[in-house]
């Protein structure tokens, strides 16, 4: 009973976490990132740990073309990065202002699949549906749709492919996967990927076709 007692003060918590975050008029407003992790900061590692989904919601997808590159994995994808910074090239051949498609369009994005029996892991862009693919990119086209949309909150180490505690809460908020649903994303969001003073960030785990 004791552990149920304690699950139940997390759950709340977290909800009530997510409303503060709702509430705080940041989206799209870089300098107004620091409300944001004020309002994390307010998580009490006493009483539970790290990560955590301090929000999840349904976000209205429209059809769009990723463009970017497949790798063997995500840290392979990263390493590449770190050498020679090809989605800043990505950008720069684009010349589209992404930031003016849509919230969070302009974020770096993880995506990944299971389509192939193996985890597929391409890091690039969402682009408008079929903006021409630069040399020595490649795309995926994706049609209008739901995502389901966990915010995971936690050290910069730990909040990476922690679909399994996203998936559980998403389900509790009555957010329904579609049977054909083989595609999730990691979304970097400029705004909300920032440490604040414990060293904590948030990163968007994102499963493309809900209802």
């Amino acid at each position: 009973m004791d552990n149920l007692i304690k699950i139940k003060d997390v759950s709340n918590m977290c909800k009530d976490i997510e409303m503060r975050i709702v509430n705080a008029d940041y989206i799209g407003k870089q300098s107004n990132a620091s409300r944001l992790m004020k309002v994390t900061e307010q998580l009490d590692e006493t009483r539970f740990t790290t990560p955590v989904v301090i929000r999840a919601y349904k976000q209205h997808f429209n059809a769009s073309r990723f463009i970017g590159k497949k790798f063997n994995s995500g840290k392979d994808a990263w390493d590449e990065k770190m050498k020679n910074d090809f989605t800043l090239l990505l950008k720069n051949h684009l010349k589209i202002d992404l930031k003016e498609l849509a919230e969070d369009a302009d974020a770096l994005i993880g995506l990944m699949s299971m389509r192939s029996g193996d985890v597929e892991y391409w890091l690039g862009y969402f682009t408008p549906e079929n903006t021409p693919v630069p040399d020595g990119f490649d795309y995926n086209d994706f049609p209008e749709t739901h995502l389901g949309v966990g915010w995971i909150y936690g050290k910069e180490d730990e909040i990476y492919a922690t679909e399994r505690i996203v998936i559980p809460r998403l389900q509790e908020e009555g957010i329904e996967f579609l049977p054909d649903s083989q595609w999730w994303f990691e979304r970097y969001s400029p705004i909300r990927n920032v440490t604040d003073k414990r060293g904590h960030a948030i990163i968007d785990i994102c499963f493309i076709g809900v209802k």
